[in-house]
């Protein structure tokens, strides 16, 4: 064998091992219901699974819950929030400490979610967003 033929197989082995380990970004799309809103619809939400963790964005803002996916696909994750100080304007005492938590289980088109945050607590089902071809 010659050593270009050796050199192009350890490389095409190489890269079918690398292509192996990294594992490929799912994102999770659907209406969020509108918690604790007394008027209109909810909203998007997004959940982007990378291997073992996910990330979940329940209004597509700034708040994202980080969280793990076991290998049976049920995930939870927890994003605490800090209390607002004391003497800040339009408080009167130091708030109680809180958080946004998130459980379910991702299947292969589908994330159904169950959310809790303060004031909220509801369940939703996001689907696959397949990505373009091209």
């Amino acid at each position: 064998m010659s050593v270009a033929r050796c050199c192009l197989l350890l490389l095409s082995l190489l890269a079918s091992g690398c292509g192996a380990a990294t594992p490929a970004t799912v994102r999770y799309t659907g209406q969020s219901p509108a918690c604790g809103r007394s008027e209109g619809g909810g909203t998007t939400a997004t959940l982007t699974r990378l291997g073992r963790g996910f990330a979940f964005a329940p209004y597509d803002g700034v708040l994202v819950v980080r969280g793990t996916v076991a290998p049976d696909g049920s995930l939870a994750g927890t994003l605490a929030l800090r209390p607002m100080r004391a003497g800040a304007p339009g408080t009167k005492s130091p708030a109680a400490a809180q958080a946004i938590s998130v459980t379910g289980r991702i299947g292969g088109e589908a994330a159904t979610l169950a959310y809790a945050a303060p004031g909220c607590t509801t369940t939703l089902t996001l689907a696959r967003a397949h990505p373009p071809l091209l």
